[in-house]
């Protein structure tokens, strides 16, 4: 078959199934991969490479999976390997791949060239506060919100392109209200377990010339890297200087999140995505560098 360029998405789904096949092939010869949609998806991505792009991928995936199978003990017990769907992150799981082994889960996140967390949404009709930490919006929110997407249901423009002033009119009011929310409302704790997923896992980034390991140990379910304590308080909230969709979270422990509105189509929609990335790590964070 011949290669062709991959998207972002198709990228990340290739750099799956090398990771998951290399954990059948390396943790031990009784490893069976379960056969999911997902599997097949991201089988039909790694087949559009070229064999040298191929190359490259199962190297680094090789490099990886070696290296958590020395560290981690649990490893050598795994029995299947399963795909997740990327819509299990909705519901405070961020692990695409999961090894099961003979007594708990070790999870995956993998990652091609970005670091993001979550891509949650918001909405005149989503609660946010209620799904991230447990405490529903007040109505200040609502009341604070419900003229901007009055705006974006009302018609009167079908593309983004054609809207003149989307970060006055959408984007800054927006984030306004949900930096108000978070800062009246929040549990520090909670909403950053939620964004981060409430399953412990290693998160495996594959860039052009490295491949970076990092161990989310919040729970002490992983035998390699040091416990992450979560954050307990909120040091600041505000929009990124410069910026009319960035707003930027600083917590204690060392937590720093940005959350970046954006509107994923082309198309006016009734709710914007948030790209949420971890742009501050706490020191403890052990990390290690192929």
């Amino acid at each position: 078959m011949c290669s062709q360029k991959l998207n972002q998405t198709q990228s990340g789904k290739a750099w799956e199934y090398a990771l998951t096949q290399k954990c059948a092939t390396l943790l031990n010869k009784d490893v069976l991969i379960v056969q999911n949609a997902e599997f097949k998806r991201a089988e039909n991505a790694y087949h559009l490479l070229s064999d040298e792009e191929k190359n490259k991928i199962v190297i680094a995936a090789e490099s990886c999976i070696e290296f958590l199978n020395k560290q981690d003990a649990q490893l050598s017990t795994a029995r299947f390997v399963e795909m997740q769907s990327d819509s299990t992150g909705q519901s405070g799981d961020v692990r695409d791949i999961v090894i099961k082994t003979d007594k708990n889960e070790i999870g995956i996140s993998a990652k091609i060239r970005n670091d993001s967390l979550k891509h949650s949404r918001l909405s005149n009709k989503l609660d946010f506060g209620k799904i991230w930490y447990g405490i529903p919006c007040s109505d200040k929110y609502w009341s604070a919100i419900a003229p901007v997407f009055n705006i974006l249901s009302s018609n009167e423009y079908t593309f983004w392109r054609d809207m003149p002033n989307k970060h006055e009119d959408i984007y800054i009011p927006i984030l306004h209200a949900f930096i108000d929310e978070v800062l009246d409302q929040a549990d520090p704790s909670k909403l950053t377990h939620y964004l981060l997923g409430y399953n412990d896992f290693y998160k495996i980034i594959k860039e052009n010339n490295h491949v970076e390991i990092q161990s989310f140990n919040i729970n002490r379910n992983l035998k390699w890297g040091r416990k992450l304590s979560l954050p307990t308080y909120i040091n600041d909230f505000y929009i990124k200087e410069r910026s009319n969709t960035t707003a930027i979270l600083v917590m204690n422990e060392g937590w720093q999140l940005s959350f970046r509105l954006h509107s994923a189509t082309s198309k006016i929609e009734s709710s914007l995505k948030f790209d949420v990335r971890l742009t501050g790590q706490p020191d403890k964070l052990t990390k290690h560098y192929i």
